[in-house]
């Protein structure tokens, strides 16, 4: 078996104490990946440390930093990922009353909009 590659038949090669302290270990892993990732929404959602937030008429404008979703994207999927950006996304409600839906805007904030939410002329183009 090559290093870092795990196979069926090595799998089945294992030990019933073994087996089970690795599947163990991979719940424990899954957990903790699924709460970071409820936290970094819940973040997202609050305006936390990886956005910036300005609210104006129940919408607010934010700065975030994000995956591309792109196969194979050699920053984002990489062995050392990171994040994208920062962008400018504008939230809004939902037509429908509940939540609410977001609005790529781009690096480049637009004018109209920075005088809307009062984001000064240097702040306007970030990343």
């Amino acid at each position: 078996m090559e290093p870092g590659q795990i196979t069926r038949e090595w799998l089945e090669s294992l030990d019933v104490a073994e087996f089970i302290k690795i599947a163990s270990m991979i719940h424990d892993i899954q957990r903790e990946r699924e709460e970071a990732r409820h936290r970094k929404l819940e973040e997202r959602r609050r305006g936390g440390s990886r956005a910036r937030e300005k609210a104006h008429r129940g919408r607010s404008l934010q700065l975030e930093r994000v995956k591309c979703g792109k196969e194979g994207c050699k920053k984002c999927s990489g062995e050392q990922p990171e994040l994208h950006g920062p962008y400018w996304y504008l939230y809004r409600p939902k037509k429908s009353g509940e939540g609410r839906t977001s609005e790529y805007i781009g690096k480049m904030l637009p004018e109209e909009l920075a005088r809307e939410f009062g984001v000064p002329e240097d702040e306007r183009r970030l990343g």
